[in-house]
């Protein structure tokens, strides 16, 4: 049973910092005057989207090749993985303000789908060795899909510096 909870220790991490931040948020949103391009947003898609970079990259990193093999087990990282996965996000989406127009909706809704895939592929994750297969699949879909976000977010990033927006004024 414990090696069950152990499971999900990392979704319960990520779901108690989810709900210090909609509390954070939410006294923003009351002690604040919110408008588009408040350093604030833009701070909380900034510091999101590190945490979905390190996501990508760290696990990667640790997982194939010797770089951080004095750093912990390749488990923990695939913890640190789901919890950055999950918390970056959500700071994204407190970024957009709900609003998904454009570029950054775009953006966006390839970060939910690129949630979604995590979330399936950490069922099969769990379930490898009856559904390899599957596994194996979710793979080659999941990996494509970060690079088409990451791909949009650059993209993202280089028009807000651009048209001078929030943080780069």
């Amino acid at each position: 049973m414990q090696n069950a909870r152990r499971g999900y220790a990392e979704l319960e991490i990520a779901f108690i910092i989810i709900i210090i931040l909609s509390g954070v948020y939410i006294a923003y949103d009351l002690l604040a005057e919110p408008r588009g391009s408040h350093p604030f947003g833009n701070w909380l898609g900034i510091v999101g989207t590190l945490l979905m970079v390190m996501t990508e990259t760290l696990y990667s990193i640790r997982k194939r090749t010797r770089l951080l093999n004095r750093a912990g087990a390749v488990r923990n990282w695939l913890s640190f993985h789901i919890v950055t996965g999950l918390v970056g996000p959500f700071l994204v989406l407190m970024h957009t303000g709900l609003h998904f127009r454009g570029l950054a909706g775009f953006t966006m809704v390839m970060t939910i789908v690129v949630v979604v895939s995590g979330f399936i592929g950490r069922y099969l994750y769990n379930r490898r060795n009856q559904m390899q297969r599957f596994f194996a699949l979710w793979h080659i879909v999941h990996i494509p899909l970060g690079l088409m976000l990451f791909a949009s977010v650059a993209i993202h990033i280089a028009a807000a510096i651009f048209f001078r927006a929030g943080v780069f004024r």
